[in-house]
């Protein structure tokens, strides 16, 4: 390819880029269409070859791919800040040109699953919203359920429960959760599941992440380093996100309903556990006094687990996270989550409505 059919192909790459953005906005206004025929039919087609492919390696392969990726654009553009081209016309197109075949794969490969049906919709959940008097009794069912799991683990209430399985044990459980709810939620049903850890462990922990999804190999991967209690939930939230949904608070709700619905005891306590942090901060929220009150009836043991979570994510703690935080903030704002990094604790709308309507 000579120069002119380069440079027509990165103007045309380029000008393809701002057609994106308008489809990404006319698709966002068509659930339906994206539920139908991308994550109900082409998704899952994609994903699936993608994780037959890529599950025959124990690494992580997006992890590698990233630091090409990083090596690449360091190297061009320390390139063009030695030749002094940064703003030339050209360089520009080249950018946009190279923004454009990311986006592209980005969506493609998984990001349209931000436009899908809801999965509250899925679950057949009316409403996601909740008053503090049903936020309250949801935090005496789950105190008093997760009390329960914890004394019968540990035969004393001040033992934090210590998890007896090994991390590729883990990730397994987590699957095989996943394919114990196939009959109730046949759409979930997915094949070539598998978790690995990421090679980026430790800069994740300082980044303040548990783990990721990458869009591109469609490898579900978890920050090795974390507590075991909160590995079991990321592990299950990483495979809601392989399974094709793309909002953090679904991907909550989906770990949620796995663990608590295991036959193992072990994720039953981390998905309460899970249930019960998100759900004190919004009685936090809501009113101090009844956090105080319903914080003083949780067993010693599960209290030493949140601080052995706190301990962690504290010696990690650095100048720099905030603005990780930020920019993940935007990233999840571009991409119909109007809420950004808060949506996280949406969860918490879900699990209490999915309560009563199982009542």
């Amino acid at each position: 390819m000579n120069y002119m059919e380069k440079q027509r192909l990165n103007i045309f790459l380029a000008i393809l880029l701002l057609a994106q953005i308008f489809f990404l906005k006319w698709i966002s206004n068509n659930i339906d269409l994206v539920e139908n025929c991308y994550s109900a039919v082409l998704y899952p087609f994609i994903s699936n070859i993608s994780r037959f492919f890529f599950n025959l390696f124990s690494f992580s392969v997006g992890d590698v791919f990233y630091t090409l990726l990083a090596i690449y654009i360091i190297y061009n553009l320390y390139k063009v800040l030695k030749k002094k081209k940064l703003f030339k016309f050209e360089t520009s197109i080249k950018l946009l040109a190279f923004l454009s075949v990311i986006l592209f794969l980005f969506n493609f490969l998984w990001g349209f699953n931000y436009y899908r049906k809801p999965l509250s919709q899925q679950l057949n959940i009316e409403k996601t919203l909740f008053t503090t008097e049903e936020l309250e009794e949801f935090a005496i069912q789950l105190i008093t359920d997760i009390n329960k799991i914890q004394h019968e683990i540990t035969q004393n209430d001040s033992l934090k429960v210590i998890i007896p399985y090994n991390k590729d044990s883990i990730y397994q459980l987590s699957v095989e959760g996943y394919l114990k709810l196939n009959s109730t939620y046949p759409f979930l049903r997915t094949p070539n599941l598998k978790v690995k850890n990421s090679l980026f462990s430790t800069p994740l922990s300082y980044m303040g992440f548990a783990g990721y999804l990458n869009p591109f190999t469609n490898e579900a991967q978890v920050n090795s380093k974390i507590p075991l209690v909160s590995l079991i939930a990321t592990s299950c939230h990483e495979i809601g996100h392989q399974v094709g949904f793309g909002a953090e608070y679904e991907a909550n709700m989906l770990s949620y309903l796995v663990a608590v619905n295991h036959d193992n005891m072990y994720f039953q306590y981390a998905g309460k556990f899970m249930a019960l942090r998100y759900t004190l901060n919004e009685l936090y929220l809501a009113d101090e006094n009844l956090y105080q009150k319903y914080f003083s009836t949780i067993n010693n043991g599960i209290i030493k687990n949140m601080e052995e979570s706190q301990v962690f994510w504290e010696q990690y703690q650095n100048p720099l996270e905030p603005f990780f935080k930020a920019f993940y903030d935007i990233f999840l704002k571009s991409n119909a989550q109007k809420e950004g990094i808060k949506s996280y604790k949406k969860v918490v709308g879900l699990m209490i409505n999915y309560q009563q309507k199982s009542k």
